[in-house]
């Protein structure tokens, strides 16, 4: 049987459940204790008209998205997460996820977009310098805070087992 052809399109609120489920399988997509976008917050954020969040579609399946959260007043767009299913890699959907997400950042007039990749993913460094972005270099960390009332509280981490290199 033969598949549709692939389509970019506005992820809306109905697709907030395969986005979550998706998501949430990957470890990658978690920063310090929190998980993954919430089904709450991800179909409010498709509703956003600021932001671009974008799936990739073969017939109705999901195969793939981009969450780009957009800061008008500076001008800047932070790509949070990109997902290609596993066995739809390597065919080109993440970079058409991503120049379609740069597209429609251009027409609302963002100047610049970042996102933060580990040094060691030379997978998703690659998509990026493939697509223009330039490696502002430095071994960063995200530094994470919850809050949500309904988030456990965490001790802090300490500072002494990060030494200066």
């Amino acid at each position: 049987m033969k598949e549709g052809k692939l389509k970019i399109k506005k992820l809306v609120s109905e697709d907030a459940d395969t986005v979550h489920r998706l998501g949430f399988q990957e470890a990658e997509f978690r920063i310090g204790y929190d998980s993954f976008w919430s089904k709450r917050q991800l179909t409010a954020w498709f509703a956003s008209s600021g932001d671009v969040c974008l799936g990739a579609f073969i017939g109705k399946r999901l195969i793939g998205f981009i969450l780009v959260a957009v800061h008008n007043p500076i001008g800047k767009a932070t790509i949070e997460n990109i997902y290609v299913v596993p066995k739809k890699r390597r065919q080109r959907v993440a970079q058409r996820l991503r120049d379609e997400a740069m597209r429609r950042l251009g027409l609302k007039g963002v100047t610049y977009a970042v996102s933060l990749v580990s040094q060691g993913n030379l997978k998703s460094l690659k998509l990026f310098w493939s697509g223009g972005f330039v490696d502002a270099g430095g071994p960063f960390r995200w530094a994470s805070r919850s809050l949500s009332a309904q988030e456990e509280r965490r001790p802090p981490c300490s500072v002494s087992r990060y030494k200066r290199r």
